[in-house]
């Protein structure tokens, strides 16, 4: 699917004017140049409690049409509000469908804020369509500098890339003093030299200007307050230790496949899925004893890593799931529905 569907969009919709409808502050993060079509996640800033989005949400999956409404408790658990991403997925089980909400807290630079959602929704501005509020352009192009500089090193970004650069240079104009003044007042002390970097496209003095800026500004924050800042970072350590470690939001999945015919049934159910925007990804297990990076990459994702094992174990799938690839398909299917820490705040009755 390439884009949001009718449902999804009409789901957006829906969402935004609950929120202004209820007077909840919020402003659409980013890629709204298609609204309300996202070629992926509809991103927020938010500022408003977790059980008003939650009602919102789970109304709002009645009144589209969606199956289940889910709260996923993966990406919430830092004791540093800022870091936290509330996520919500809306599923439909036939035909298969799935569209993500992310609420952001703030903007981070290596675990320390560089600005809250209330700064952000503060200075948000009423998109020229009059359908959303979108942050301020200034504050907006200097969040897309720190996007771009992310996403550099990733060839397969490439796309994305230019099109933050097109924007960026659009917004900056003829002169880049409005942008480094913005930056400046949220402590980010932008050098022009960065963007003429990425005017001549040189992905490396740009990297070295943007990473020195952000240096600086978490050696600031150090400074400005030292036993702040150090639970911040203790704070954002154990949220990515529990995410790549202790309890990421992916499955392991065991599967007694015993014939190859077995295998490769699993193996299409889960690329029907994957197809269909319900899973991120998913490999066969590489590690023996221990898991290898790739493997914890994918469950840190929220993808399934799948670890064939004997008969008779008695921690494998269900012996039914080996009946059909549709019967796979459905066990597999549910198990990413209602995955644990997933809570469930909508489900319809069939």
């Amino acid at each position: 699917m390439i884009g949001f569907s009718e449902r999804a969009q009409n789901t957006v919709v829906a969402i935004v004017s609950a929120l202004e409808r209820e007077d909840i502050p919020y402003a659409v993060a980013r890629n709204y140049e298609n609204y309300p079509n996202f070629g992926h996640d509809f991103d927020l800033f938010y500022d408003g409690t977790n059980e008003a989005f939650r009602t919102i949400a789970a109304r709002v999956g009645k009144e589209i049409g969606w199956d289940v409404v889910t709260h996923c408790g993966h990406w919430n658990r830092s004791r540093y509000p800022l870091h936290n991403i509330e996520v919500f997925h809306f599923m439909s089980l036939e035909p298969l469908e799935r569209m993500q909400i992310d609420l952001f807290r703030g903007f981070l630079i290596w675990a320390m804020p560089l600005a809250s959602s209330e700064q952000i929704i503060r200075g948000a501005k009423r998109h020229p369509s009059g359908e959303f509020q979108r942050p301020d352009e200034q504050i907006e192009t200097v969040f897309r500098l720190l996007q771009i500089n992310s996403l550099i090193s990733d060839p397969n970004q490439r796309r994305k890339i230019e099109k933050y650069r097109t924007r960026v240079l659009a917004d900056v104009g003829a002169t880049d003093q409005p942008i480094i003044a913005t930056a400046k007042s949220f402590g980010f002390a932008l050098s022009p030299r960065s963007i003429e970097y990425l005017k001549c496209m040189n992905d490396t003095g740009f990297r070295r200007s943007m990473n020195l800026a952000k240096l600086r500004f978490v050696l600031a924050s150090f400074f400005k307050d030292p036993t702040g800042a150090v639970f911040k970072l203790i704070s954002r350590v154990r949220e990515y230790y529990l995410l790549f470690h202790a309890d990421p939001c992916g499955l392991i999945v065991k599967i007694a496949a015993e014939t190859a015919e077995q295998r490769n049934m699993a193996k299409r159910a889960l690329d029907r899925l994957k197809g269909g925007q319900f899973l991120s990804d998913w490999r066969v297990r590489e590690g023996n004893l221990y898991l290898s990076f790739s493997d914890r990459r994918v469950l840190e994702r929220g993808g399934i890593l799948v670890e064939w094992v004997n008969s008779h174990s008695h921690q494998s799938l269900a012996r039914r799931a080996y009946e059909s690839e549709q019967s796979m398909f459905l066990t597999l299917r549910d198990r990413i529905v209602f995955r644990p820490a997933h809570d469930v705040i909508y489900r319809a009755r069939r």
